[in-house]
């Protein structure tokens, strides 16, 4: 029996339905993924949310089958209510401490080979408005599927 392995380029989008800033993201079974590049939307809400925090601060982790957080990266900047910022996070990317005139903030991201129910999630490390905030992730992979013959 051969194992065999072919990448194909993927684009995983969720997180589209609003009303939430926690969103995970889990590599299917029977597959890997070598991430290229992941794309956040934040649209934050004009309240201030829990206790008196104003500013979110964005935050992507790799972690495990187990959970295990493998991998930790917080956005340059924190992020106010009422606002709208998108964040980019890939290899070869800059560490911006600042938005651009777009309101795009980067971060490098490590090369990585997800296997199997390892997760992705980006979220509001500060659980400011979870329920009101709106973050949308867009990950580009290459998705490779294991292949018996």
């Amino acid at each position: 029996m051969t194992v065999q392995f072919n990448f194909i380029p993927r684009v995983k989008i969720i997180g589209t339905t609003g009303n939430d800033s926690d969103i995970t993201l889990t590599v299917p079974s029977n597959k890997e993924w070598n991430i290229q590049s992941i794309r956040l939307d934040n649209v934050t809400a004009s309240s201030t949310g829990a206790g008196s925090t104003v500013s979110r601060q964005v935050e992507v982790q790799i972690q495990s089958s187990d959970n295990s957080v493998l991998y930790s990266a917080l956005a340059g900047a924190a992020q106010p209510k009422a606002s709208t910022w998108h964040y980019n996070f890939a290899n070869d990317e800059v560490n911006d401490s600042a938005i651009d005139a777009s309101n795009t903030i980067s971060k490098n991201l490590p090369t990585f080979l997800l296997a199997k129910n390892f997760v992705v999630r980006a979220f509001d490390n500060l659980a400011v408005h979870s329920t009101a905030d709106d973050l949308t992730m867009r990950i580009f992979v290459q998705e490779r599927t294991r292949i018996s013959t």
